[in-house]
């Protein structure tokens, strides 16, 4: 008597699974809901050719919908860093907070770190909009007001609206959300021969991460494709240096937006981003600028229950709160050595060990052989 093996996969998946089994000899599936009352059996004959799923558009949120729904919003997020595009949310984010914003002393400095980080050429995470609106936004810096972003912010809502949205209406992210949200179905599948959907699915996970791999290094190389530098070219030679310390990953331009992006999709970035701004802030010449500038690294990632709160032990913490009183260049530099340490010992080696990494190296190492 042949064996069965016994499966258990979500129900928007039994579509595209059915289609890579090799010829069957039952196909039986049995649907029941959390409670177990209601049962249903569909046999391979009886099985609908289109899914209710892909045409109940009813059950979509919109966007706007969406980017006010914490549990959409995370999903939103978390799809739009897998393609390393997450810049455009971010923004809208940081506008949103920014309008929320009473105190005038508050105002300025957060216009500033938004300009900053999103908007002046090779920002970290420069949004694509146009000359004119970034001249205007410069200029209004003198005097921010809580409409200064409005502007970018509308024309960055756009962009996601027509491009980045529809592909997330598709994508793993919303499905899952979406119908763990709903009535939960179990799905048992019978098949022959046993071992076919995991290797199916193994397949599928190698060609999505080299695909990944592979629309990262062009995003790389189109980063700094303006660059004169002689690092203008990502090469495999760079990137095997990466792996000789950590020091020398962020080194280079290349090796540091992989190392962030790398960061994003575990969700631990808050520590690289404290690193980068502690060496922005230590080039600060101006005492205005550096008393702003350290209050607001204080409420970003020191103090307690902050947006991007790093692991430091209470006493570096308790002397910093004390420093920002009356800042001067070194005041972070303890928590930047702790933050350091901990990215060396950590995360550093699991970078290593990433697909990110594993797959840049390979498609490099099969361009260098192709000449």
């Amino acid at each position: 008597m042949p064996k069965f093996r016994f499966s258990r996969i979500r129900f928007y998946e039994i579509k595209e699974l059915m289609q890579h089994v090799k010829q069957p000899r039952r196909i039986d599936i049995v649907l029941m809901n959390r409670s177990g009352r209601k049962r249903q059996r569909i046999n391979d004959e009886t099985y609908p050719s289109k899914l209710s799923w892909q045409t109940d558009h009813k059950l979509q949120p919109t966007m706007d919908k969406m980017l006010h729904d914490k549990k959409y919003l995370a999903a939103f997020r978390s799809f739009l860093q897998s393609e390393f595009s997450e810049e455009n949310v971010e923004f809208w984010l940081a506008c949103e907070d920014f309008k929320s914003t009473a105190s005038p002393q508050d105002l300025h400095w957060k216009a500033e770190g938004i300009y900053q980080e999103f908007i002046q050429p090779m920002a970290s995470r420069e949004i694509n909009v146009d000359h004119h609106i970034k001249e205007k936004i410069k200029k209004s810096l003198e005097k921010p007001s809580l409409s200064c972003f409005d502007e970018a912010q509308k024309h960055v809502y756009l962009l996601m609206e027509r491009d980045s949205w529809p592909r997330f209406l598709n994508s793993d992210a919303y499905l899952s959300l979406k119908y763990k949200s709903r009535t939960r179905w179990y799905i048992y599948l019978i098949v022959e021969p046993p071992n076919t959907q995991h290797f199916i699915m193994d397949q599928d996970d190698r060609k999505r991460n080299k695909n990944i791999g592979k629309n990262f290094m062009c995003r790389l190389q189109c980063m700094f494709s303006h660059s004169s530098s002689s690092e203008s070219r990502l090469s495999l030679e760079d990137t095997q240096q990466w792996s000789q310390s950590l020091e020398r990953l962020l080194e280079s331009k290349y090796g540091l937006a992989t190392f962030r992006n790398f960061l994003k999709s575990e969700y631990s970035d808050e520590n690289i981003e404290f690193w980068l701004t502690c060496e922005d802030y230590k080039k600060i010449k101006s005492s205005f600028r550096m008393s702003s500038r350290a209050k607001k690294i204080y409420e970003q990632f020191i103090k307690a229950e902050s947006p991007k709160e790093i692991n430091i032990d209470y006493h570096t913490r308790e002397q910093i709160k004390r420093n920002v009183k009356t800042p001067t260049m070194h005041c972070f530099d303890d928590a930047q050595k702790i933050v350091y340490g901990l990215m060396e010992r950590d995360s550093y080696p699991r970078f290593l060990r990433s697909d990110i990494y594993r797959t840049l190296l390979e498609n490099l190492a099969a361009d260098a052989t192709k000449g």
